[in-house]
């Protein structure tokens, strides 16, 4: 095949089409794999059969692509094809009748936090680190990325961001915000450039997404994931991981750019949200009230612990203190007086015990909450975790429930 020819009327078809530029690209990278592959294989793409595409198809489900990635090649195909033979160059459209095969994907979509810490320590340059970041941590697609210059950059409210001047839609915010780890990693890349692309190729030239790709498969080897790794699959992990820790869904919104609610509902449906952290209760909490400020505490200490990324000692010190608080509400209601100066769950539960207010039972249960809260409150992270705080959590609560507080006279 005269690969310069074709190559000539890809461009010509390419500019033709009335569409946004970052079709154009995507069309032009598609075509460009498909006439490549003619090549190797010796086959001219003026008389590709329907056979000839089908064993095109085959090659992409081997590399492997998703599904929907071999059915969007179809589709450029198809319009290449069907431009082909509206010009005279081929007298049939032969991915007219080929369908891709509805296969599972065999890459993940996303990665797990581990494994992006893995992909981020096992990078190899700033370079790298800055591709990362900006797809993974920002959230930015690969178009953004490869269009993102130096100029964009600049400060809100404070802050550092990068500006994405494609985001025009009313919904969409104008800029991602750069954590300062990353806007350090960024200004050691950028170094004395003042202007012109944020991320370059290795040769220093301008970044492409068909550059990109490589680098970040690139990437995802060094991290020797068990999978193949794709702008994309760092784009969907900020949403992923995001949405699973209970981070502000506007804020992920935000970062994205993104309120289809289609494109997140998968990672919706995965997210590892108690029963108690449902929607209506903290409504019926915020706008009735419970009746019991106890409760109501525990429920706000349950969300620091499956809905924020806070350690679950910031969980376990707001379970303490609202189980204190209880304890000695109920000492004054039944007038015991604690003698120490600065009274401690301990102390409260002796005088309740003495009074045989509460069992031998509750006094040891509410020791071991002492004891964790004192690990959590001064700082002895490593001795508590999630199921502490769940433990102390699941005992605070069933000693409140069990020792209600009387009725206000």
């Amino acid at each position: 095949m005269d690969r310069a020819a074709w190559d000539e009327r890809l461009l010509h078809f390419v500019m033709v089409r009335k569409v946004k530029p970052s079709t154009r690209e995507l069309y032009s990278l598609r075509l460009g794999i498909f006439l490549k592959w003619c090549s190797d294989v010796n086959v001219s793409p003026e008389n590709a059969t329907p056979a000839s595409i089908a064993a095109y198809v085959d090659y992409l489900q081997a590399i492997p692509h998703k599904a929907s990635t071999v059915e969007g090649e179809l589709q450029v195909l198809r319009l290449f094809y069907k431009w082909l033979v509206s010009e005279g160059i081929c007298t049939s459209n032969p991915a007219e009748v080929v369908e891709g095969e509805r296969v599972e994907p065999l890459s993940r979509d996303t990665l797990s936090a581990a494994q992006l810490s893995q992909v981020w320590s096992n990078a190899k340059s700033d370079r790298q680190r800055v591709i990362i970041a900006l797809l993974s941590i920002c959230g930015l697609k690969s178009n953004e990325l490869v269009n993102a210059e130096i100029g964009h950059i600049g400060v809100v409210e404070g802050r550092n961001v990068l500006r994405i001047p494609t985001r025009q839609r009313q919904f969409e915010s104008r800029f991602v915000v750069l954590p300062d780890e990353v806007f350090a990693v960024i200004a050691r890349y950028v170094g004395d450039r003042t202007n012109g692309p944020l991320v370059l190729r290795r040769d220093g030239t301008a970044m492409d997404r068909r550059a990109l790709y490589g680098a970040v498969a690139s990437i995802g080897a060094a991290a020797k994931l068990p999978f193949r790794v794709t702008p994309i699959t760092l784009s969907f992990t900020l949403r992923a991981l995001a949405i699973e820790h209970g981070f502000s869904y506007v804020s992920v919104i935000r970062t994205v750019a993104e309120v289809d609610a289609r494109r997140l509902a998968k990672w919706v449906a995965k997210a590892p949200i108690s029963i108690g952290g449902h929607a209506s209760y903290r409504m019926a909490r915020l706008i009735l009230g419970s009746g019991n400020d106890t409760e109501d505490h525990f429920m706000h200490a349950e969300v620091l612990l499956t809905e924020t990324e806070s350690h679950p000692a910031a969980a376990l010190s707001y379970v303490g203190a609202a189980l204190e608080r209880h304890l000695r509400e109920l000492a004054d209601a039944k007038h015991l007086a604690v003698r120490r100066p600065e009274p401690t769950l301990a102390s409260y539960s002796s005088v309740l015990r003495t009074a045989k207010a509460i069992t031998a039972s509750d006094v040891q249960q509410i020791a071991q909450i002492q004891t964790w809260r004192n690990h959590a409150a001064h700082g002895w992270f490593e001795r508590v975790g999630t199921s502490e705080a769940e433990e102390a959590l699941r005992q605070a609560r069933d000693l409140v429930r069990q020792y209600p507080l009387p009725p206000a006279s």
